[in-house]
């Protein structure tokens, strides 16, 4: 790095500098002040005594008294007094003080000109304006000034995005909720109005819009958690062959439904994990193919080690990511269905609460679509240090 990169070592340099130009400007008032005397001198000269003092000064040592007596005689200029340094002290350092004042404020606000305008563009972005940028010219103010002026906008752009997002995700979240709930309320009021029959299918119907609720107001809260930092994991030693294994099982019914074969190479390896979430983890790839994918009519799941770490790989022979940006879908309530129907794209929420719980695990999550179709989960996570697992007694994982 350039030692004159920073702001101090540049201030440094810039101070030493008007010193130094302060320093030239009296020397050469002083200088310039004897030239103008020397001139006034010999322009008063008689022509013979002008012609004898050149004489004389060719042997200066010699014929010094006769000199002084001619400089004594016609020279006003050169007799050194209190007064005439006192003058030439004061013209020279008036001449410094004015040059060095000009040229100090110029550079003074060329420095500090991209702190102000930070702080008249933080006083917008309090009055609500967050697009605005700051776009000083930096190069004077060393990489603090501009470090500051480039964070600064990094910080204004991150604001103004996840206010967009916010207010994005403020709206699909009022959508989600109001599904479900205006279907409980006119069933409701229907019962109530006599208009359906309180019947038991009419409850199911009831609990099952509130099932799908609860579902979405905790898919929220895990993502919402995620955001901050603040998931809760309940981690020990586990086969992550085996927490896959438990999901598969479970929704194994619901794929055979649509006729869909699953495809299992599940090879043991021991993660630092909880296995409830990674059946969680599991169980939303797997609803994600079932829902998307169920056209393909198989899905193949395997667990294994790369490297030094675990991984998970999921996928389907659906139609894949019709846009080919597989990396957006992790985002909350992104879905393949723009319309946000139910029916073909859920709550929008499985694969941000995948993503989030991945990244909770210190794992990472990739999506691609397969060369021969459909879509592709890989997920990766640290191996635990001890690849050896016993168990207790009662059966429970040590």
């Amino acid at each position: 790095m350039n030692r004159f990169s920073c702001l101090w070592a540049r201030l440094s340099l810039m101070t030493c500098l008007m010193t130094a130009l302060s320093v030239l400007i009296m020397v050469g008032t002083i200088i310039t002040f004897e030239i103008v005397l020397d001139y006034k001198f010999y322009a008063n000269l008689p022509p013979e005594v002008e012609a004898e003092l050149n004489v004389l000064e060719e042997d200066g040592i010699a014929n010094e008294k006769r000199i002084l007596e001619i400089y004594a005689t016609y020279d006003d200029y050169h007799i050194v007094t209190w007064n005439r340094i006192i003058f030439t002290l004061s013209v020279g350092g008036l001449l410094a003080l004015t040059l060095v004042s000009v040229i100090s404020s110029a550079i003074a606000r060329r420095i500090t000109q991209p702190i102000s305008d930070v702080a008249n563009a933080a006083n917008r972005i309090v009055q609500g304006n967050l697009s605005v940028r700051v776009e000083s010219d930096t190069r004077l103010g060393g990489q603090e000034i501009s470090g500051l002026v480039q964070n600064f906008n990094q910080l204004t752009e991150s604001l103004e995005i996840s206010e967009k997002r916010v207010r994005q995700d403020m709206a699909a979240i009022a959508h989600e909720l109001r599904t479900p709930l205006t279907i409980l309320i006119g069933r409701l009021q229907g019962i109530r109005d006599g208009v359906f029959e309180a019947r038991e299918e009419e409850y199911d119907r009831l609990l099952g819009q509130t099932h799908m609720l609860a579902v979405l107001i905790e898919d929220l809260r895990t993502v919402s958690l995620g955001n901050a930092g603040a998931i809760r994991l309940n981690c020990m030693v586990l086969d992550l062959a085996d927490a896959v294994g438990a999901a598969v099982g479970a929704i194994k019914p619901r794929l055979q439904e649509q006729d869909m074969v699953v495809l299992s190479d599940l090879q043991p390896v021991k993660v630092h994990a909880d296995g409830s979430r990674i059946q969680q983890i599991t169980t939303n790839l797997l609803e994600n193919a079932l829902r998307y994918a169920s056209d393909g009519q198989r899905v193949e799941i395997v667990t294994g080690r790369e490297g030094d770490r675990a991984f998970l790989e999921i996928s389907d022979c659906g139609p894949g990511f019709p846009d080919g940006n597989a990396e957006t879908y992790f985002e909350a309530f992104k879905r393949g269905d723009e319309s946000r129907s139910r029916a073909t794209g859920g709550s929008g929420l499985g694969l941000a609460v995948v993503a989030t719980l991945v990244k909770a695990h210190g794992g990472d999550i990739s999506a691609s679509n397969r060369s021969g179709g459909g879509a592709c989960f890989r997920i990766l996570m640290p191996m635990a240090h001890d690849q050896s697992i016993s168990h207790s007694a009662d059966g429970s994982i040590t």
